[in-house]
C-alpha cells in the first residue's frame, strides 16, 4: 500500500511535469508517461491562472505554487481550486484559493466554487496561461447544471446512478450531458487563452474524456444524449429521475435526431460541393496525464519483489459487482495454495481498476470495504492467506476507511462474535462489520493526496 501511494503522489508527476527553465526564460510542460513537449515565453505571458477540481487537485496545484515561488513568479499567479471536503492539504495561502465542497454527490459550495472559476476564465487573454489540475472526484465538484436541472434535480440523478451500480464511466456519460463545463466546455471559455491540464487519471484506460467527465478536452462520438437514456434504461432508473433531468434527456435525445438527419444532409452537399459545419476548437487546449493506476500497481509489484515474494500484476481493468469480484480473487488465492498457480507460495497478486456496489441495504461502507468482506468466505481456513482492497485517495464510500483486508481466519473470527458475512452484505453494511473484528480489518489511512482508483491485493505466504 504504502509503495503504491508514494509511485501515486502527484507532486513528484507534477514536478516532472512542468519545470521553469531560467536560461530560457521558458515554461517545459511535458508528459511524464511519454508524450511531446510544449514551452511557453515567460515574458510574454501576462498571468498564469492556475485552477483545479478533484480529490488530488489541492496536492497537485501545491505542488505548481512551490515551482513558481522558486523561480519568482509568484506576482503572476492567480487561481482557484475546489476539492473534496478534507483533502485540502498541501495547498499553501498564496495566491491560489482553495474551496472544499462534497462528494461524490454535489452540493451548492461546488455550485458556487464553479462560478468563481468561470469567473477567472471569463476574465482570461490570449496572453494568459491556464493551469488546471484534474483528478477523479472532479465531476462532483465542478457543478454547473444546464437550464432546466437544478443542484436538487442534480443531487437526485447523481444519487440513483451510484446507488445503481453504473460504472464510473456510465456515470460521467450522464453527468456531462447535464453540465455547462464538463464535456469539453470548460476550456471553450477560457479562450482566447492558452491551456494546459494535468491528468491524474482514476478512470479505467485513461480516457480523457471521462476523467472528472473530460471539461477540457473534446467529448466521445459515442458519449450522447441517446447513451444516456440508455444507461438509464439500463439500470430502471429513467422513470425515477427527476423531472428536469428526463426532460432535458430527452429533449437532447430529439435534438440529436435532428441534427444527425441535418448532418445527413451537409454530407449530400459536400459530396456536391457544399461546405461541412464545424465542431468545437481545442486547439488552444492542451492535456497532459501525469499518473495512473498502473503506476501504483507497478509499484506495488516491486515492493512485493523486495519483499520475497514472487509477484503478478494481473490486470489494471478490474471492473463489475465488487463481491463478484471478491469471489474471484478468492480463487486466484485458493489455486496458488492448491496447485502453485499462477505462482508459488510466497506469492502476491495485485489487480488495480474499479468496481462497483449496487445499494441494497441502508448499512455502511465502500467498493473496496465490501470486496474484501465478500472474499471472506472463500478463502475460510486458509493458512496464511490475505485478500486487501484500497482505494488510493484514502476514502472508500462515504467512510473514514480507504478499504478492508480478511484472512483464512476472518469468517471464523466473524462468526464467534455472531457476524454473518451473508446478512451485512445484503445490508451494505462492511464498515461495521470490518470494524467490529477490528486487527486492522479497516484500513484508514486518511487522503492521500492522490486518486488513481483501488488496488486489490492478494497475499499466500
Amino acid at each position: 500500500l504504502q509503495g503504491a501511494l508514494a509511485a501515486a503522489d502527484p507532486r513528484r508527476q507534477v514536478r516532472q511535469s512542468v519545470r521553469v527553465d531560467a536560461n530560457t526564460g521558458l515554461l517545459r510542460v511535458c508528459a511524464p508517461l511519454g508524450g511531446s513537449e510544449r514551452a511557453y515565453e515567460l515574458a510574454r505571458l501576462r498571468r498564469i491562472i492556475l485552477c483545479g477540481f478533484g480529490k488530488a487537485s489541492a496536492t497537485m496545484a501545491g505542488e505548481l505554487e512551490s515551482i513558481f515561488a522558486e523561480a519568482g513568479l509568484e506576482n503572476k499567479l492567480s487561481g482557484l481550486v475546489v476539492t473534496k471536503d478534507g483533502h485540502g492539504c498541501g495547498l499553501g495561502n498564496g495566491a491560489v484559493a482553495l474551496r472544499e465542497a462534497s462528494h461524490p454527490v454535489p452540493d451548492a459550495r461546488g455550485v458556487a466554487a464553479t462560478q468563481e472559476l468561470l469567473g477567472l476564465l471569463r476574465d482570461a487573454t490570449a496572453d494568459d496561461l491556464v493551469l488546471v489540475c484534474i483528478s477523479g472526484g472532479g465531476s462532483a465538484l465542478l457543478v454547473s447544471p444546464v437550464d432546466g436541472v437544478s443542484l436538487a434535480d442534480k443531487q437526485a440523478c447523481t444519487t440513483l446512478l451510484l446507488e445503481s451500480g453504473a460504472s464510473i464511466v456510465e456515470v460521467n456519460c450522464v453527468r456531462k450531458h447535464l453540465s455547462r463545463v464538463k464535456g469539453g466546455r470548460l476550456a471553450q471559455v477560457a479562450r482566447p487563452a492558452k491551456m494546459e491540464s494535468l491528468v491524474l487519471s482514476d478512470v479505467i484506460g485513461d480516457d480523457l474524456a471521462f476523467i472528472a467527465s473530460g471539461p477540457t478536452v473534446a467529448d466521445t462520438a459515442d458519449s450522447t444524449y441517446e447513451r444516456c437514456v440508455e444507461i438509464c434504461k439500463k439500470y430502471g432508473i429513467l422513470d425515477r429521475l427527476p423531472n428536469g433531468v428526463r426532460d432535458h434527456l430527452q429533449s437532447g435525445l430529439e435534438q440529436e435526431q435532428e441534427q444527425e438527419q441535418q448532418q445527413q444532409q451537409e454530407q449530400q452537399q459536400e459530396q456536391h460541393g457544399g461546405v461541412a459545419s464545424s465542431s468545437q476548437d481545442f486547439s488552444h487546449s492542451q492535456t497532459t496525464l501525469v499518473g495512473c493506476n498502473r503506476v501504483a500497481a507497478l509499484a506495488a509489484k516491486r515492493v512485493a519483489e523486495e519483499l520475497g515474494y514472487k509477484a503478478l500484476l494481473m490486470s489494471t481493468s478490474v471492473e463489475g459487482e465488487a463481491r463478484e469480484v471478491a469471489k474471484v480473487y478468492a480463487a486466484i488465492a485458493k489455486e496458488i495454495c492448491e496447485t502453485g498457480h499462477p505462482l508459488p507460495r510466497p506469492a502476491c497478486i495485485i489487480c488495480g481498476g474499479e468496481t462497483t456496489v449496487t445499494l441494497r441495504g441502508k448499512g455502511r461502507g465502500g467498493r473496496n470495504q465490501e470486496l474484501a468482506m465478500a472474499a471472506a468466505p472463500g478463502i475460510a481456513g486458509l493458512n496464511d492467506v490475505m485478500i486487501m482492497s484500497f482505494g488510493t485517495d484514502g476514502t472508500d464510500g462515504p467512510t473514514d476507511a480507504a478499504g478492508g483486508q480478511v484472512t483464512g481466519e476472518t469468517l471464523a473470527r466473524g462468526q464467534s462474535r455472531g457476524m454473518s458475512v451473508d446478512r451485512y452484505l445484503q445490508e451494505n453494511n462492511a464498515y461495521e462489520y470490518l470494524e467490529a473484528l477490528g486487527d486492522g480489518s479497516l484500513i484508514k489511512t486518511g487522503p492521500t493526496g492522490t486518486n488513481v482508483a483501488d488496488i486489490a491485493v492478494i497475499l499466500v505466504r
